[in-house]
């Protein structure tokens, strides 16, 4: 579900080694391939970030019910 293929990824089929061996071997001839991948991912948040986020969400939601 996170990933996209093409986008921040390479998906494929389970069982289908064919296609795993193809995104293996573009992986290794694409010479751009895996930093466009790297730039279709997400900024990852910090935990305390993410922390503030969640406590923010609380305080909202405890400042409405006042």
């Amino acid at each position: 579900e996170l990933v996209t293929h093409e986008h921040n990824g390479l998906l494929f089929e389970i069982d289908q080694v064919d296609e795993l061996h193809h995104n293996l071997w573009r992986l290794l001839h694409e010479d751009d391939l895996l930093e466009r991948l790297r730039e279709g991912i997400p900024t990852v948040k910090t935990l305390d970030h993410e922390m503030h986020e969640v406590t923010s969400h609380y305080h909202r939601l405890l400042r409405a019910n006042v």
